[in-house]
């Protein structure tokens, strides 16, 4: 199974904005083998599309909470995303890291959380730049998000590698490089749920993803999907990028 998952970021503004990229993109995704769609909008419009969600397009989050209640003025727990229709959450994006200075402590509770709460979690790891210690720090960041995972729920776990330099720059990693560091997540998965299971755990990309570079990632078969930005926003492009996904898993 691959997944490719839409990260609308803060877009956009407009409530019809929401819900005509949203309707369109779910228009354009037919029955698809071996695929598995998820669109992540911002909190304010899960409730405003989730009824336009179907099971060829799955609704997600583009973060959660840690606890599933409580005195925690201004979170969303993984619970109340359940119950408006949410099937997935992202947790640490670099964005977050970066921006909120969300640290590792943070990310591994809110992994859990998400996973505990019977949703799919897709961790985000990556390094800043490709240059010094740079896969010390995938490894670091994936062996600490995944240390309180318990063996029963890595069903529905799925890593994310996203290279920092690559977010939102337009300078996608290369196809080459990127099965290079995912075999250095799997390298803490082994060590962490057994050989079995980190081989059948989806890593998928992210990273200035769109329609022109999308098939020299997809014919690779190490890469478990795509984590899509602002690729994702178009419905036309992104149907293009999960075709390309689509083509490659069922050949």
């Amino acid at each position: 199974m691959r997944y490719v998952i839409a990260n609308w970021k803060m877009y956009p503004q407009r409530r019809e904005d929401a819900l005509r990229i949203f309707g369109d993109t779910v228009a354009m995704m037919g029955a698809m083998r071996g695929i598995r769609v998820a669109i992540c909008p911002p909190f304010v419009w899960l409730p405003v599309v989730s009824s336009l969600a179907k099971s060829t397009v799955w609704l997600g989050a583009q973060d959660s909470g840690w606890a599933d209640e409580g005195a925690f003025t201004g979170e969303i727990s993984p619970t109340m995303l359940k119950n408006i229709g949410c099937r997935l959450v992202i947790v640490g994006h670099s964005e977050r890291r970066t921006h909120v200075a969300e640290s590792q402590e943070i990310i591994r509770k809110k992994t859990v959380a998400t996973l505990r709460a019977g949703l799919f979690a897709v961790l985000c790891v990556g390094e800043q730049q490709r240059e010094g210690e740079w896969e010390k720090e995938i490894l670091e960041q994936t062996r600490s998000a995944i240390a309180d995972i318990a063996q029963d729920n890595i069903q529905r776990l799925l890593i994310a590698y996203e290279p920092v330099w690559a977010v939102g720059t337009g300078k996608a990693d290369s196809p080459k490089d990127t099965v290079t560091s995912i075999l250095l997540v799997r390298r803490v998965l082994k060590d962490k749920f057994g050989a079995a299971a980190a081989e059948q755990m989806p890593v998928l990309y992210g990273g200035s993803i769109n329609a022109q570079n999308i098939h020299g990632f997809a014919v690779e078969p190490e890469i478990g999907g795509f984590l899509v930005g602002h690729g994702s926003l178009d419905a036309g492009e992104f149907s293009k990028i999960v075709m390309a996904a689509r083509l490659k898993e069922e050949t």
